[in-house]
């Protein structure tokens, strides 16, 4: 386990819900696929809005993401999928199931693109 967010930590990450809960707030947007001139395709892809991607960099800045976790143990992609569908399922749970929980959706976020930007609270 790395090390654990101290209360400023958690300050710092709370501050962001100030851009996300803002009426003009756009999380980003998809690039849509294309075939280009020379033939080659060109898969679409999710491209994330700048205050994401300081989001998501804060998040390992501040100890919220854990490296160390095995977020890629069966169980806890598990619990990972079913938060999403059930973001209650967070409110009851300790700070490492909470951390593990992010660190894998952030790390499928680069190999799925865009997918828990897109979920509806």
């Amino acid at each position: 386990m790395s090390e654990r967010p101290s209360s400023d930590d958690l300050l710092a990450i709370a501050a962001f819900a100030v851009a996300f809960d803002s009426p003009d707030f756009v999380a980003g947007e998809w690039v849509e696929p294309e075939t280009r001139d020379d033939g080659v395709m060109v898969l679409g892809w999710w491209n994330p809005s700048e205050t994401i991607v300081e989001w998501e960099q804060a998040l390992y800045d501040h100890h919220i993401m854990d490296p160390n976790s095995d977020c890629l143990a069966h169980e806890n992609v598990e619990y990972a999928n079913k938060a999403i569908e059930d973001p209650g399922l967070l409110a009851a749970a300790d700070l490492q199931r909470v951390r593990t929980a992010l660190t894998f959706l952030a790390r499928a976020e680069r190999h799925t693109g865009g997918g828990w930007y897109l979920r509806e609270a």
